[in-house]
């Protein structure tokens, strides 16, 4: 084989882009089938990854995470964690507010209150911070409820009388109410007096029966409504005095409450707050402007809003996209159109492709970018487009942000980041327990379990990457002879560069550590493989601009049934 390396017989070949992670079997010059570390900032350099910069510590099962208020300096966890709300650092009292401390939480800032939905795969509480308040400072519950002995009063005829009078009077008075506020109300004996929920498709109310009560006014004792059926027609209470009595081995209690429905996930759109029923058959909007109110059914455009959904399987959230909204389940998407209760239409349903995490979803520029069963997809209004398919792998959960341009990914193989300009993959950082993210001033920040980061705030640690192996498209025996680098390093950076032929150990280490941008020569001698790989392992903030590679090609070998023949 000595003929191998005569100068005539030598070969070579530039990369002078680099593409990122492809883990499949073959790849082209310039990816790299296992990597830790590096990123496509310097695109289409080969680039170390600044490292994330750690702010606080010290907090347990963090559980979701926010933005403190414009303006304000980050001092701490805004979030929720272990059951505990924290705003900028400071634990936050609960005014009978609860949050489980094992529920899905989603946190959402709507005009001043950051609203707190906590789903523990049974029910789900609602519950709010206003850090605009100078009173309590307390984390409030969202709905508001009295009990006890109750008259309702009706009078007027709806289908005759420009107006119609119902009020509902009871001892204690009704705080916590006001003008324009739904309400439920239950526990009277006459099925007329009393609100029906619309929560599943198997609930169902003639017409005469309301859906939708609406404060007119608070008058000491006395709570005066509307009521609305289903056609939005008015009705008129029957005259009933109603207290807590047993039916059978249950015990009914008069009760009027400003309600919410069981929601999993939330978002806001249109200066409505949007969420979606569990169960999946129902997605629900708020009035508009108004968060804690969601049975408003008077025929206004500021009236709230649920739509009924035929499709399969329970919802896994909604998120506001574009000028619309897309809500998601597991096998499907449902896209959301419309400003206002008369004109919101729901016309689009894709089946065999779903969302499987909603934190994982998040728009960047004109598409929305998703976990699914079978990998990371985005969509722009038609048939979601893979896009992971070089990972080789499907994941299960996935926590997503964006700094505008990068989606970034929390999954099992630690921060995974594709790039939307360039279409690459790369693993930033081996950072494990993402529960949330958030964006501030252009600046991502990161919260695992305990705690919170800032994306890409410190120099570069350690990192490593391994190309994919090399054929040179040829059948031919290969003999890698020479490798030159051209690199730029900080001070106390360094580069070790290693080979491996025809699947075998690394071998070789040669390190690359003069600051500044230089050519530097790795020799190397492999001289009768089929294929061969290179693998980098650095420290700090280095920029490999180009490799060429050195080698030369003849001769052939090849294996069949266990023999070793040699043409």
């Amino acid at each position: 084989m000595q003929n191998l390396i005569q100068a005539d017989l030598t070969q070579s070949q530039v990369i002078s882009r680099f593409y990122g992670l492809n883990r499949l079997e073959k790849g082209r010059s310039g990816e790299f089938k296992a990597m830790l570390g590096l990123s496509s900032d310097r695109y289409p350099c080969m680039a170390a990854a600044r490292q994330a910069k750690q702010l606080y510590t010290g907090y347990t099962n963090i559980q979701a995470v926010i933005a403190p208020k414009y303006g304000e300096n980050i001092e701490g966890l805004t979030g929720v964690a272990n059951g505990v709300f924290y705003y900028n650092g400071a634990a936050k009292t609960k005014d009978s507010a609860t949050i489980p401390a094992n529920a899905d939480v989603t946190l959402v800032d709507f005009n001043g209150r950051i609203i707190i939905c906590a789903y523990d795969g049974t029910n789900s509480y609602m519950s709010y911070y206003d850090y605009t308040a100078t009173g309590t400072n307390k984390v409030k519950n969202m709905e508001t409820t009295v009990i006890g002995t109750m008259t309702v009063y009706g009078s007027g005829d709806p289908s005759r009388d420009v107006t119609v009078t119902n009020y509902i009077e009871r001892t204690g008075g009704w705080t916590g109410f006001k003008m324009g506020d739904s309400v439920q109300i239950s526990g009277f004996v006459n099925a007329g007096n009393n609100t029906q929920l619309i929560d599943s498709k198997f609930d169902t109310a003639d017409k005469t029966i309301p859906i939708s009560a609406v404060v007119e006014k608070v008058d000491g004792n006395k709570l005066y409504v509307q009521l609305y059926n289903y056609l939005r027609e008015r009705l008129v209470f029957t005259n009933e005095t109603a207290q807590t009595r047993t039916v059978g081995n249950v015990t009914i209690t008069p009760t009027v409450k400003i309600g919410i429905p069981v929601m999993n996930h939330i978002c806001i759109h249109n200066n409505r707050l949007w969420g979606t029923n569990p169960n999946g058959e129902y997605i629900y909007a708020s009035k508009l402007g108004d968060p804690f109110n969601w049975n408003t059914y008077q025929g206004l455009a500021n009236d709230s809003y649920y739509a009924e959904i035929g499709t399969a399987g329970g919802f896994v959230g909604i998120v506001s996209y574009r000028d619309n909204l897309v809500a998601f389940k597991r096998d499907y998407i449902h896209h959301i159109y419309g400003d206002k209760p008369s004109n919101y239409s729901i016309p689009k349903q894709l089946s065999d492709c779903g969302c499987i995490d909603i934190k994982s979803a998040v728009q960047i520029g004109v598409g929305l970018y998703f976990l699914g069963y079978n990998g990371f997809y985005v969509y722009q209004g038609g048939q979601p487009e893979l896009i992971s398919q070089k990972l080789d792998k499907t994941y299960e959960h996935a926590t997503a942000a964006t700094d505008g341009q990068k989606y970034i990914v929390s999954c099992e193989d630690g921060l995974l980041v594709y790039d939307t300009r360039y279409g690459t993959w790369h693993i930033e950082e081996d950072i494990q327990n993402v529960k949330g993210y958030f964006r501030r001033e252009n600046k991502v920040y990161i919260a695992t379990d305990t705690k919170l980061y800032q994306y890409g705030g410190n120099d570069a640690g350690y990192w490593s990457a391994e190309t994919i192996i090399f054929t040179e498209n040829t059948f031919e025996n290969k003999g890698l002879i020479e490798i030159w680098i051209r690199a730029i390093l900080d001070e106390d950076s360094y580069i070790d560069v290693k080979t491996a032929e025809d699947g075998g150990d690394y071998v070789g280490s040669f390190r690359i550590s003069t600051p500044g941008l230089n050519r530097h020569k790795i020799p190397v001698r492999h001289i009768d493989g089929d294929y061969y790989a290179m693998k980098f392992i650095g420290h700090g903030n280095a920029v490999i601009t180009d490799i060429e590679k050195k080698y030369v090609v003849a001769g052939r070998e090849f294996r069949q049934n266990g023999g070793h023949n040699v043409y």
